[in-house]
């Protein structure tokens, strides 16, 4: 038939019935058993150890050398501080007051004085107050040219009024 095993191999097990081992291959010519590998040389038994130190509960640790002391409030630059979040609000309000909307530039002085104040009684245990002064600035160049557009706008209206002549025929006798 079409699908006849190979030559040498036979016919196929029966369906269920248990798969022959493979044949048993004899050594290849040429090579023999592996040889016995035993410890590489110098190696011997682990040394022993003594009894471990006793526990020393740490000390106390300064400031790293070269970055100054510790800050008034206890801690050393920039550890256990957290950032005003007024601090950064006025910032936020500043910018936008700046350059979207000049009505948040009064929110931003307002808020930035308040961060100000809350950092300077915080202790040193908060920071952002070059944000806060930032925000407070930007507040008032905000409110600068708010101002400096209102004037322009009335300015410009006003004297668009002024310049303009109503012209009325006087009738003639005619």
């Amino acid at each position: 038939s079409t699908y006849d095993a190979p030559p040498g191999l036979g016919a196929p097990p029966a369906y269920g019935a248990q798969p022959t081992a493979p044949p048993e291959y004899g050594a290849l010519p040429g090579v023999g058993a592996p040889p016995e590998y035993g410890a590489p040389p110098g190696v011997g038994a682990p040394p022993e150890y003594g009894a471990p130190p006793p526990y020393l509960p740490p000390g106390g640790y300064g400031s790293p050398p070269g970055y100054g002391g510790a800050r008034p409030g206890g801690f050393a630059p920039g550890y256990g501080q957290r950032t005003n979040d007024k601090a950064t609000l006025a910032l936020i309000l500043g910018i936008v007051g700046l350059v979207i909307c000049q009505i948040a530039s009064v929110f931003a002085i307002v808020i930035g004085g308040k961060a100000l104040r809350e950092i300077q009684y915080s202790g040193g245990t908060e920071s952002g107050e070059g944000m806060a002064k930032a925000g407070r600035i930007l507040g008032w160049i905000g409110v600068c040219i708010f101002v400096l557009a209102i004037i322009a706008i009335f300015g410009l209206g006003l004297l668009g009024h002024t310049t303009r002549s109503v012209y009325t025929p006087v009738p003639t006798g005619n």
